[in-house]
């Protein structure tokens, strides 16, 4: 049985991936030279925008943005939203296949190391795991009503 605790829990990770994904979603549309600058700081990855890539990163920009969005939705009602819930993770399992199946053209293409590689692998699999341990099962707890007086 899932502890009060645990039932909370999944709301704040929910969120905390929506708001990633508006974060990422965002970037696209923000300067050039700051977005690389952040790209590299943050996920160690030399960017080097064409006009087609800048147009790319725009087009994944809208789906991040509406994955952001989603999580949100689910993150604010778990139980009633179970369907999303499912879709993050799909969505989580994919991306960790896209980049085991990719890694050795993913480091090169952005110059980036295996360690940062591998990590954003672990760093997939703890959020993606988190998600199936914590996701909702079984009927949705009941709200206890108040004796109206």
């Amino acid at each position: 049985m899932r502890t009060a605790a645990g039932s909370r829990a999944l709301p704040i990770l929910l969120g905390l991936i929506g708001i990633y994904h508006l974060g990422l979603g965002i970037l696209p549309f923000l300067p050039t030279a700051f977005t690389t600058r952040l790209l590299l700081a943050i996920f160690g990855m030399v960017f080097e925008v064409t006009p087609q890539m800048h147009y790319l990163g725009q087009l994944f920009g809208i789906y991040a943005l509406l994955f952001g969005l989603m999580a949100l939705v689910a993150a604010g009602d778990p139980y009633r939203h179970r369907s999303l819930v499912n879709l993050v993770l799909v969505l989580y399992c994919l991306r960790i296949l896209n980049r085991v199946l990719f890694i050795f053209t993913f480091m090169p293409a952005f110059q980036t190391t295996p360690f940062r590689g591998w990590l954003e692998v672990v760093l997939l699999a703890a959020f993606g795991l988190a998600v199936v341990l914590l996701r909702p099962r079984g009927a949705a707890p009941q709200v206890a009503e108040t004796a109206a007086g």
